[in-house]
């Protein structure tokens, strides 16, 4: 019993040897440098939206054990960026630092640089309205049969972004729609908006209709 006793117990001290002298190796190994591209996540004032941005990533320079490096960030992390402060003190239009600090990183990684150090930031206040949805045609419908009536549905639709930009907005277009789509005496076509500036957001824009009739 003492004889199994103690190959056990050397079994064990011989596993957490190989464990350190593995954990050494992995320390003390030629160290790799990569480059990661992260998104930012900007975290704005109440009410207040981007307007403009000269970039939306940042490049980070890593260093460190090939081991620890090779899945780092690999679960679609993002840099996070308070904008508070800054808006707080300098109003709505600013250069915004980016430091290693807003970042994470794993045991035994090192950020070595980080591109860009700095970003441009506008804000403006975030603004709502309704305007009225105007339906856009194109082609010929059907021989023998007209557009005997449509309407849009709903009529208005919310947008929402800043208020600079809303300011300029007295109505929202779909695209076209196609004549030759209009085959029944009576019916509905799911509507696309036209395309908008990238800093709008539309409300409900999937349930955009048109509701026609057509007749002989």
């Amino acid at each position: 019993m003492k004889v199994e006793s103690m190959q056990r117990h050397t079994l064990k001290i011989l596993a957490v040897l190989f464990a350190l002298s593995l954990w050494a190796y992995v320390l003390n190994s030629e160290p790799v440098v990569i480059d990661k591209k992260l998104p930012v996540n900007f975290i704005l004032p109440k009410g207040m939206v981007l307007t403009s941005l000269n970039e939306s990533e940042v490049t980070l320079k890593l260093k460190g054990s090939k081991a620890f490096i090779s899945n780092v960030f690999s679960n679609n992390e993002m840099i996070q960026v308070n904008l508070e402060d800054s808006y707080k003190f300098k109003g709505k239009s600013f250069t915004q630092k980016i430091y290693p600090s807003n970042l994470e990183v794993p045991f035994g990684v090192e950020i070595v640089d980080i591109h860009p150090k700095e970003m441009n930031i506008e804000l403006d206040i975030l603004g709502q309205m309704e305007v009225p949805v105007k339906a856009q045609f194109y082609g010929e419908i059907l021989k023998g049969k007209k557009l005997k009536e449509f309407k849009v549905s709903p009529e208005k639709i919310k947008i929402l972004g800043p208020l600079n930009l809303l300011k300029n907005i007295n109505k929202l277009e779909t695209a076209p729609v196609n004549l030759a789509l209009l085959k029944k005496d009576e019916g509905e076509l799911k509507l696309i908006p036209a395309e908008l500036d990238s800093r709008l957001f539309l409300e409900n824009s999937d349930k955009l209709l048109l509701i026609y009739k057509t007749k002989k």
